[in-house]
């Protein structure tokens, strides 16, 4: 009974030309507003990606990396340089991240080498 009588105000008020105006017009300014500041947000977080994205090494350069990608990348690159800085000591051939973690965790696979993605583009660019 209560939905009867919801659907005949729906009904009325839409007809009447007034009210349709004003409560769309109450309900488009924040809603605009709204998406508007979506819109802006997720423009700012895009430009921080493509910018992330100029920072890390990537073969080839000019490789699109997806958000997830990128992150993972970014991660990975500064766990790379804090290594590079706080060990003066690398070879070319292993990273000292890599073998740090591996002795941390204490893998003793002999079998399994272990090379870091941006040692080996750094070697290979080098040569």
């Amino acid at each position: 009974m209560n939905t009867d009588n919801t659907r005949r105000r729906r009904r009325m008020s839409s007809t009447t030309p007034s009210n349709k105006l004003s409560s769309n017009v109450k309900w488009i300014k924040p809603r605009y507003l709204a998406n508007q500041r979506e819109r802006d947000r997720t423009h700012s977080v895009n430009s921080a990606f493509v910018e992330l994205r100029h920072l890390i090494p990537t073969e080839p350069a000019d490789r699109k990396l997806s958000k997830i990608e990128t992150l993972r990348l970014a991660v990975s690159y500064i766990n790379h340089l804090h290594c590079v800085l706080s060990l003066p000591n690398i070879t070319q051939n292993h990273c000292a991240f890599i073998n740090m973690r591996n002795s941390e965790n204490n893998h003793d696979d002999n079998n399994e080498q272990h090379l870091c993605t941006f040692c080996v583009n750094h070697s290979s660019v080098s040569n």
